[in-house]
């Protein structure tokens, strides 16, 4: 990896690199991505953290997703809002699950939807018979 060639990957590098993983599918690159990010001290970053579930959802991963979020000490709505629409994107019933989802984040109260977390949650609806 980039490591080897002298380049430290910090949490801004790490963050874009896992995204790009997200966006292309690329889950080999993802995953050791991740490890590098628990090597070196970065699992609790609240961004890294985000970009992680995403990535893991997007790859059809949400239980990798939510084993990252779950391990994640701070939510954000990036964070709720990522493993929301992952299980509305992995279908097969998984959708009632970002619902529940959902309905925990606004139980915390401390975490405000936006518009990307209404349409997962627009989604989950129109797909329940």
């Amino acid at each position: 990896m980039l490591v080897s060639s002298g380049f430290v990957p910090d949490r801004f590098t790490l963050n874009s690199l896992i995204s790009v993983c997200a966006e292309i599918q690329f889950l080999s690159l993802g995953k050791e991505l991740h490890s590098w990010v628990i090597r070196s001290g970065l699992a609790f970053d609240l961004c890294v953290g985000c970009s992680l579930v995403d990535m893991y959802a997007k790859c059809g991963l949400v239980h990798e997703s939510r084993k990252v979020f779950d391990g994640m000490p701070v939510h954000n709505v990036m964070s709720w809002t990522a493993l929301i629409n992952g299980y509305v994107r992995g279908g097969g019933g998984q959708e009632r699950e970002g619902l529940r989802l959902f309905g925990d984040m606004l139980l915390q109260g401390c975490v405000v939807p936006n518009c990307f977390t209404f349409s997962g949650v627009l989604k989950a609806c129109a797909s329940l018979p």
